[in-house]
């Protein structure tokens, strides 16, 4: 059920966007009960059940790879500062950061 404040703000908005008209209590609870039943079945919060579950299906790896040795060196390097073989490029990373030493010309990321 719709509070009679939530009614009169819907009524103040509706107003504004139709400047000049007005609007009866019943139409406005049923356009405010129609917009609400929309966004319910639109904007529902999914549960971590079903968050886990998309990001274990849709997860990729990244890499970063040194474009002139190939090196792939894992993101996340858990704040240790990890070389490519030719050292042209370091990666240091965690679940909050990545931090790159080296050219941007030097290395890309990758998905995997």
């Amino acid at each position: 059920m719709i509070s009679k404040q939530a009614l009169e703000e819907y009524k103040a908005i509706w107003r504004k966007e139709n400047p000049g008209q007005d609007i009866d209590d019943q139409t406005a609870m049923d356009e405010a009960t129609a917009l609400l039943t929309i966004m319910d079945k639109v904007y529902r919060p999914i549960t971590k059940d079903e968050f886990d579950a998309y990001n274990k299906k849709n997860k990729k790896e990244a890499y970063i790879r040194c474009k002139k040795c190939g090196t792939e060196i894992y993101w996340n390097t858990h704040k240790k500062m990890t070389p490519c073989a030719c050292g042209a490029i370091s990666v240091d990373g965690t679940e909050g950061y990545i931090r790159m030493i080296g050219n941007k010309e030097d290395y890309e990321q990758i998905q995997k």
